[in-house]
């Protein structure tokens, strides 16, 4: 009979980062060397989705526009691509 976790195993002793899923956090963690429980949820960790880089024009006198291009923007924000929060704001000169 093949093991539950046969695929994960096999891609773990290839290189694969292994996650667990710890169900009272509702959270999934990496795992050095999983147990490979029976009762537990593993995945292979998912690559980090890119950054999202937004330019911005602002004036105090006018709303802002958004758009992805530097042309005639003053703002540039960087937001995390997993969690969609700001890395990083800069002025533009």
């Amino acid at each position: 009979m093949k093991h539950k976790h046969a695929e994960l195993i096999k891609a773990w002793a290839d290189g694969a980062e292994i996650e667990c899923y710890v169900e009272d956090l509702d959270i999934w963690i990496f795992t050095e060397e999983p147990s490979w429980n029976l009762e537990l949820k593993y995945r292979i960790k998912p690559e980090p989705k890119p950054d999202i880089v937004r330019y911005f024009y602002l004036h105090s006198e006018h709303s802002f526009a958004n758009t992805t291009t530097v042309h005639n923007t003053n703002v540039k924000v960087v937001f995390d691509g997993d969690s969609c929060k700001i890395k990083s704001a800069e002025v533009i000169k």
